[in-house]
């Protein structure tokens, strides 16, 4: 039999000897790590935002213009969704802004229906609190929005009563005829900005945006616990991992067993323990979901996966030189790497600068295979970056073992 293949039949049953301590290893882990999931869960979607926003309101005396403008405003869904108004006197209103129980008040001042009209524009005082929380500031940016569009608004109506002004004194019109031009000319503008700004309850329906993109955050921390699982599962049987001692290197080369060789062997060996634990958490998904999106080229993939992963232990284990150094390169480098590709926060949340590395970093594309796995819809790139990423790491492992033989 080629002296290649006894090595890593030899080599695997090697590792076979540590699977006790592999099984145990991987209870631990999946017992913290199903902790950490369901905290980061909690975290990302366990409380509302912010509440209903309760705004006083003080109007003038006898204004029923100003009164029947806020009522048509409340009755917006865009607003209605988000706000309370509640008209109260400037006492009480500034009494419940002190409270805490209103996040804003507004003053309206006497004519500011009538000042919209002619153009005075008399502003709205808004008051809030100084320690503002999210609820005042959504109603701040509320405000803020309505005012640009107010103010867009009647810029467009004055630059079109200008344009109707000029056309009709550069062809003569009488001004009863020019009047009468600029007033269709407001109606029809009216008509088309109210409707620009009462159709914006769109914008405020109720949606969930999921941070996880398209797959439930169980699957995503399921898929990113099983990932740091595979890494950190090396830990127990770290004894496996040591380097070769130069004069055992001499002997296999002399046996035809070169750098390459012995680099393949270790990752099926290691690679071997990965796919029984990858297999078990494969098929108890499979189970629990009842084989739906099962796909029959999951497996091959876990495989590719589980000796990609192990590859990236063994170069770690190969760079350090040492059973502590590698346990300690293996834990900060996997990761820190994981934080990076998303494992414990989504990708969104990360800094921007950071966010392209996602794609290049092992967690990341052994967690794009997992997802890849479990919703069962084939991506060909993924594939190709996981063979690259193994690769990669092949060559670098037959690199340390060319240089230290």
């Amino acid at each position: 039999m080629n002296a290649c293949i006894v090595f890593w039949i030899l080599e695997i049953k090697r590792a076979w000897k540590r699977i006790g301590r592999l099984i145990a290893g991987a209870l631990l882990l999946f017992a913290l790590g199903g902790t950490t999931a369901f905290l980061a869960g909690k975290l990302l979607y366990g409380e509302a935002v912010s509440g209903r926003i309760q705004v006083g309101v003080v109007l003038p005396e006898k204004d029923a213009l100003a009164e029947k403008l806020f009522a048509m405003i409340a009755s917006l869904d865009s607003v209605g969704s988000l706000c309370d108004f509640q008209y109260l006197e400037r006492e009480e209103a500034l009494d419940g802004l002190a409270d805490g129980s209103l996040y804003a008040v507004m003053e309206v001042p006497e004519g500011m229906v009538q000042s919209i009209l002619d153009g005075t524009n008399t502003p709205v005082r808004v008051l809030m609190p100084k320690q503002a929380g999210t609820e005042s500031r959504i109603f701040r940016e509320l405000t803020q929005a309505g005012a640009r569009i107010l103010g867009a608004s009647q810029a467009g109506i004055y630059a079109g009563d200008e344009l109707v002004a000029q056309e009709a004194a550069e062809l003569g019109f009488s001004p009863e005829v020019r009047q009468a031009a600029i007033a269709t000319l407001e109606r029809e503008l009216n008509e088309i900005f109210l409707s620009y700004s009462l159709s914006r309850q769109v914008y405020f329906l109720s949606q969930q945006v999921s941070a996880t993109g398209e797959v439930s955050l169980f699957v995503y921390y399921g898929v990113s616990l099983s990932v740091l699982a595979l890494l950190l599962l090396a830990i127990p049987v770290s004894d496996y991992l040591l380097p070769w001692g130069a004069v055992m290197k001499r002997q296999l080369s002399r046996g035809g067993v070169g750098a390459a060789s012995r680099g393949a062997g270790r990752m099926l060996g290691l690679g071997s323990l990965y796919l029984v634990a990858a297999s078990v958490a494969w098929i108890g998904y499979g189970y629990g979901t009842g084989f739906e999106n099962w796909p029959a080229w999951g497996l091959p993939v876990l495989l590719l996966g589980c000796l990609a992963a192990a590859a990236l232990v063994i170069l770690l284990f190969e760079l350090s030189g040492s059973l502590l150094g590698g346990v300690m390169l293996l834990f900060v480098a996997g990761v820190g790497q994981h934080i990076l590709a998303g494992g414990f926060l989504p990708v969104v949340f990360l800094p921007e600068a950071v966010r392209g590395l996602a794609w290049y970093l092992p967690s990341g594309i052994l967690m794009d295979a997992g997802t890849m796995m479990v919703s069962g819809v084939w991506d060909g790139s993924v594939l190709a970056r996981l063979a690259v990423l193994t690769g990669v790491l092949f060559l670098g492992i037959w690199g340390m073992e060319v240089r230290d033989a």
